[in-house]
């Protein structure tokens, strides 16, 4: 119930901050740009890469990495690939994952026009596609053994949609936020899913 409390709070957060960026008249652009020179920021318009890692997905037990390439001023790319991290924790249970799993997310993204004038935040609408694929460890109740378990092999595809806000900290140093929701399948059953994101990452 905590947990669940704790996501609601961020969602407020996240969605109240994002619509509050979003709404920075273009007339202050210059002088965005001129006060993120001053202190070495790279503007995120004028940088077509970003490398950057989700610290939030080591909560739920996934370790990835992920590149994103802007190939026209409102459009980009985003690609990603990990393992978890022994465990997977899922919207009412958490499930124990062997080793060797793996983890793809592929999400073309969508920015607003006045994102590509505004060098302090960007604004825009991400539709992803995601794989899990992993053997789950589940405790065989047959013999008296503690921590025996067998394997369940698991493909899990994802659909999803998310608002995404990201920002210059200092030099190319960026934070990245997200809020949406995926959809799926899960042993032959819909599943839904929240989708938070706290990116840290270096625009190249």
């Amino acid at each position: 119930m905590e947990m669940r409390k704790f996501f609601v709070l961020l969602s407020v957060c996240l969605i109240s901050n994002l619509f509050v960026f979003a709404q920075e008249p273009d007339t202050q652009t210059q002088e965005y740009d001129d006060a993120a020179d001053s202190i070495y920021l790279k503007c995120l318009y004028k940088h077509r890469h970003l490398i950057s890692t989700n610290t939030l997905q080591f909560v739920v037990g996934t370790m990835n990495l992920n590149y994103e390439f802007r190939f026209a001023n409102q459009y980009s790319l985003k690609i990603g690939a990990g393992s978890i991290l022994g465990y997977r924790i899922l919207v009412d249970e958490h499930v124990i994952v062997a080793p060797g799993s793996r983890y793809f997310l592929v999400e073309p993204r969508f920015y607003t026009f006045s994102s590509t004038k505004n060098c302090w935040m960007q604004v825009g609408v991400g539709l992803s596609y995601k794989n899990w694929d992993y053997n789950q460890k589940i405790a065989d109740e047959s013999t008296e053994v503690e921590d025996d378990y067998f394997e369940k092999h698991i493909q899990q595809h994802m659909l999803g949609a998310s608002i995404i806000g990201k920002h210059p900290v200092s030099g190319g140093f960026t934070f990245e936020y997200q809020l949406g929701i995926d959809v799926g399948t899960l042993d032959e059953d819909s599943y839904v899913s929240p989708n938070f994101g706290f990116s840290m990452g270096w625009t190249l």
